[in-house]
């Protein structure tokens, strides 16, 4: 087993909550998803389906998830929640598990299964970045930097062929890529600052493919390999009420 993942059940389920949340079912026809932690606590999640909402909550991607009734894939929420103080990202993870417990009586576990990967990995023998990916000036995202009056906040925006990230772990382009790849990504990159990106690819043959896209604007490479992966499955998923 994967301690870390063990490590985010155990806090999913005992630690910091959310003061104020709202849970509400999305009928628009956004072609959006949008995770958004703001400054002060706040966190807001537009058009994610309950499957996308598990999968950040608990770090992994889309495809280390199994499990779970048909409905999470299609039914689309709008979470609104609050908490206390200015908690970091990683802390509103932790308390968005306990929301899902609390709203969704979610259950899960883990395991670990050899599987067809992609390694994501640096594409230049020298290193350079590409002209879409970029170390972010945003070093502390949420959170105001020193001197400075009023605060700063990160952006994480995913339409149909298209990524957009400001001052966020390069974790949630990887987790994107996984989505769009159908297989899990693991991050060789070297990189664990915020970063700045815009990726864009083709939605036919006449646009590049993601795999030429990752390499032409963000320099790095997505080549297929075999490795373990923790699994994180889903026992119980009931649907919330709504607010």
């Amino acid at each position: 087993m994967r301690y870390w993942l063990l490590l985010t059940l155990l806090l999913g389920q005992s630690g910091p909550r959310f003061d104020v949340t709202s849970v509400k079912l999305n009928a628009g026809t956004q072609d959006f998803v949008k995770f958004d932690p703001q400054p002060g606590g706040r966190l807001s999640i537009t058009n994610a389906s309950l499957r996308m909402v598990i999968s950040w909550a608990y770090g992994v991607q889309n495809s280390q998830l199994t499990g779970g009734p048909d409905w999470i894939n299609s039914a689309r929420f709008d979470f609104l929640a609050k908490a206390e103080g200015n908690p970091t990202t990683e802390q509103m993870r932790v308390m968005l598990r306990g929301l899902l417990v609390d709203r969704f009586n979610l259950a899960v576990h883990t395991d670990t299964r050899e599987m067809p990967v992609y390694s994501l990995s640096r594409a230049r023998g020298d290193g350079k970045l590409g002209p879409q990916l970029a170390i972010s000036a945003d070093t502390k995202c949420g959170a105001p930097a020193d001197g400075e009056v009023g605060q700063r906040r990160c952006e994480f925006d995913v339409r149909p062929a298209k990524v957009h990230g400001h001052g966020v772990p390069l974790e949630l382009l990887i987790t994107t890529l996984a989505g769009f790849t159908a297989r899990p990504v693991v991050n060789r990159t070297g990189l664990d600052a915020p970063m700045d990106f815009d990726l864009t690819w083709g939605l036919d043959a006449n646009g590049p493919s993601i795999f030429t896209a990752v390499e032409e604007q963000l320099g790095l490479k997505l080549e297929p390999t075999r490795a373990p992966v923790g699994i994180l499955v889903i026992d119980r998923a009931e649907k919330s009420r709504e607010d």
